[in-house]
């Protein structure tokens, strides 16, 4: 039998959050070790996929859990969880040896403290553990922020190939590879290319656009003989670290295909530069513009500047604010992270009223406006979801449903589904009308709402996410970057195989 370790964590880091993320923030999700790895595996893709892909009978691999942390995203990775990681891994794959392959599930856009790249300190340190002849097959998002040390120190890397992600496609295509790998019938060689160039994420969906051409012409040189993944890397862009910037990796038979290819994808990525950066989505006035002239479609927003899962913190009240003072004539729908409305909500009691401050627009000055909200609902723990980021649940922490006339306000102690989720509000025992206005703390699309007509808006918000990178307190980039620099150029030179 093939031994293979098999070892995940997942943080996206936004650097420009300036909370950092601790324990309680891996071990209110997943914070697992030895056994109880695979005991998760129902409820994170990234492990069915792995687990389904090791277990080809062919493979006659015995699986060994090493550890898995997943964190979500948010602030800088406390040094004390990394450091803690770090040690623990070390140790169990030290006696875990001898291995025949190790399995890592990395995100690839995670920074702690005191290091920007985490993942290429990870790989480093499982690689002096195995040695230099053990194959480490590595999983990351597509967002990762792809870096020479995570190239040296895995065997072959491979990205999610859709947005929305499915992790547990990628992580059974890495697993699948490896086993053949170990049995002979694989031989890998990889290369790379980096891309000076950062853009927000309003064209970051692989259903059609840009990223569409990009993610195609991948996977048309998959098709190829010798090629076995192509890769791009369109990276998460509130990540300010030293060496940020697009990327795509390609593993083929030999050194030399995989070179030309990686190559060609991002001279692809260049030329597209100017449409990856043009700004799709609408100012406020124009999306509350949007609603008033609807006749009944479903309309969800997108709250870009505060978006959950790029690492925002969920408690900017901007939509929020419009959709009170707008008084439509149809039920609207917005999650909140506050913890302390939270616990005022629960302190009053369903029935009672509470003021929810919000900062009005149009009030001015400092002071916010203190609406009343009457406390409709109470509930806490742990909500089942369809397709969120490979989840299939989420820890909300305790929660409250607020209501103002028509607006209901999903309050919850942590990030939770964003409002991305129908089970955000069943669970209070309401339902969801196919006119509904549903504002979602995240910028993608994920499948759990389903109305005919349907009418999507990314609204252009400020805040820790927002699409005007050049507002954010850029330190550590390299500089030039296209998107933040419009004088950057990029001499690629293509070697022919």
């Amino acid at each position: 039998m093939n031994r293979v370790a098999v070892v995940g964590f997942f943080q996206e880091t936004n650097t420009f959050n300036p909370h950092l993320a601790i324990e309680r923030d891996f071990s209110a999700r997943a914070l697992l070790w030895g056994e109880d790895v695979f005991e998760a595996r129902g409820s994170f893709g990234e492990l069915a996929g792995a687990l389904d892909g090791l277990g080809v009978d062919d493979f006659e691999i015995d699986p060994l859990p090493i550890g898995f942390l997943w964190g979500a995203v948010g602030g800088r990775i406390d040094d004390v969880v990394a450091d803690m990681f770090e040690r623990e891994m070390s140790d169990r794959l030290a006696s875990a040896s001898p291995l025949d392959g190790v399995l890592m599930l990395l995100h690839g856009a995670s920074a702690s403290a005191s290091t920007d790249d985490l993942e290429g300190r990870f790989l480093g340190a499982a690689r002096q553990i195995v040695g230099s002849d053990v194959p480490i097959g590595l999983a990351l998002d597509h967002h990762a922020n792809l870096t020479q040390a995570m190239v040296d120190n895995s065997s072959f890397l491979v990205g999610h190939r859709t947005e929305p992600h499915d992790p547990r496609d990628t992580a059974y295509r890495v697993a699948t590879m490896l086993g053949q790998l170990l049995v002979g019938k694989l031989y890998v060689e990889q290369s790379w290319r980096k891309i000076p160039m950062v853009t927000h994420q309003e064209n970051f969906e692989t259903r059609s656009g840009p990223m569409n051409a990009w993610f195609s012409a991948a996977r048309a040189a998959e098709l190829r003989p010798g090629i076995h993944a192509a890769s791009p890397f369109p990276v998460q862009p509130w990540l300010d670290v030293s060496d940020l910037g697009w990327a795509v990796a390609v593993v083929a038979d030999s050194f030399d295909q995989a070179d030309w290819v990686a190559g060609e994808l991002a001279l692809e990525a260049w030329n597209l530069r100017e449409q990856f950066s043009a700004n799709t989505s609408l100012s406020l006035d124009q999306a509350m513009r949007t609603i008033r002239s609807d006749s009944g479609s479903l309309i969800i927003l997108h709250d870009m500047g505060d978006s959950l899962y790029a690492g925002s913190t969920g408690g900017s009240t901007l939509l929020l604010e419009r959709l009170v003072e707008e008084r439509f004539s149809r039920k609207c729908f917005v999650p909140l992270v506050a913890s302390p409305i939270v616990e005022q909500a629960r302190a009053a009691g369903i029935g009672s009223r509470i003021e929810l401050p919000l900062k009005s627009a149009a009030a001015g000055g400092d002071e916010p406006n203190r609406f009343p909200a009457l406390v409709s609902g109470l509930d806490s723990g742990i909500i089942k979801v369809k397709g969120l980021v490979g989840q299939t649940s989420v820890d909300e922490g305790s929660t409250a449903l607020l209501r103002i006339d028509d607006v209901f306000v999903h309050v919850t102690e942590l990030a939770g589904a964003a409002g991305a989720d129908p089970n955000a509000y069943t669970r209070y025992g309401l339902e969801i009308p196919n006119d509904a206005v549903l504002v979602q703390k995240i910028a993608a699309a994920y499948p759990a709402f389903r109305a005919d007509p349907q009418i999507r808006i990314q609204v252009n918000t400020p805040g820790l996410t927002q699409s005007n990178l050049s507002e954010l307190k850029w330190l550590r980039a390299p500089r030039p970057l296209y998107g933040l620099d419009l004088e950057a150029s990029y001499p690629l030179v293509l070697n022919e195989p």
